[in-house]
């Protein structure tokens, strides 16, 4: 089962973290999902998910799709916190789903309550990105070694001296 109120998660360094407050989905039904979606890859994780929306599969005979839905979107915006940490190859390592507070609907006799969930996701990386190397790097020391070469003034478009003008010649 899903991990019961643990917010807030500890994120360490290489991790990435999402999370969707108060979500119009049952609790009940978001612990399902994130039960299935717990430590897998992300894109394992996202097919599964984009798999019960289109009722492709299901789990004990129901889809579970509103849930599906909500959950993806958080998973998706994990991801992009991770992308812009510079993380590479990504695992689920937490997935928390959490009651948030009851919402009154106020119609004839009472009213009704509607549901709403706290999602909480934490990426860890499994494995990092190779740095890049280029040749230009190891030959002139950084990275825009060949643009400082295309900078680098001629004769003809160089500066003249104090003294000088352009059409003089010594």
């Amino acid at each position: 089962m899903v991990m019961k109120a643990s917010y807030p998660v500890e994120i360490r360094e290489r991790e990435a973290s999402a999370a969707g407050i108060g979500l119009p989905v049952s609790t009940k039904k978001a612990r399902f999902v994130c039960d299935k979606i717990n430590g897998l890859p992300v894109d394992r994780a996202k097919r599964f998910l984009e798999a019960l929306i289109d009722e492709r599969i299901d789990i004990d005979g129901q889809h579970f799709t509103s849930a599906a839905q909500r959950v993806l979107e958080v998973l998706e915006s994990a991801t992009k916190n991770a992308e812009f940490r510079g993380l590479g190859k990504l695992r689920v390592r937490t997935v928390t789903a959490e009651e948030g507070p009851h919402r009154m609907r106020r119609k004839r006799q009472g009213g009704r309550k509607f549901k709403l969930t706290h999602v909480k996701i934490v990426l860890e990386e499994t494995e990092r990105p190779a740095p890049k190397k280029t040749e230009e790097k190891k030959q002139n020391g950084h990275k825009h070694a060949a643009e400082d070469e295309q900078r680098k003034p001629t004769e003809a478009n160089a500066k003249p001296a104090k003294g000088e003008t352009k059409g003089d010649t010594q």
